[in-house]
């Protein structure tokens, strides 16, 4: 008797912990995405080069992904169709397509450039769904610098 006994009571036991399994794994993965989550919303800048999306698209996924996008020119970000698509930021290797606000920063910050290819820029916003929701984007100061200092290069190799 004490043995159907002990045996109801394990078999009680492991059907109660069984149930209560899915009940422990709900709540953490409810735990993780909380804490992703929180991560997301929190504001963060990326530095890297301004691309129209029609021209990322063609740029993503390939060893060279930054190398072309630090060759993309502000002419080809300005043609009718590339400027329609929208904009984002490459940077470290991915992209990161902008909200609406952030296509209408980066197409004035483009129009404003004086550079005429590879602008690199500092984006601070949030990711909310798939895209970056931009709070400010202005060109990235060092990269500003080096060009000057390219432009003294090549007007002391001209003397």
């Amino acid at each position: 008797m004490l043995k159907k006994l002990s045996s109801v009571v394990a078999s009680a036991i492991l059907f109660a912990m069984l149930g209560l399994l899915p009940i422990r794994q709900a709540y953490s993965q409810e735990k993780t995405s909380a804490v992703m989550k929180a991560n997301v919303e929190e504001a963060t800048t990326r530095q890297g080069y301004v691309v129209d999306e029609m021209c990322a698209k063609m740029m993503m996924g390939k060893e060279t992904t930054m190398k072309k996008a630090a060759a993309h020119t502000k002419a080809c970000a300005l043609e009718e169709e590339c400027a329609a698509s929208g904009y984002g930021v490459f940077s470290e290797g991915n992209w990161y397509k902008f909200d609406e606000a952030g296509d209408e920063m980066a197409l004035e910050l483009i129009e404003n450039t004086e550079r005429k290819k590879g602008i690199m820029v500092d984006v601070t916003g949030k990711m909310e769904d798939e895209e970056l929701v931009v709070a400010s984007i202005k060109e990235h100061e060092a990269d500003k610098i080096d060009e000057k200092a390219d432009m003294k290069k090549k007007i002391y190799k001209q003397k």
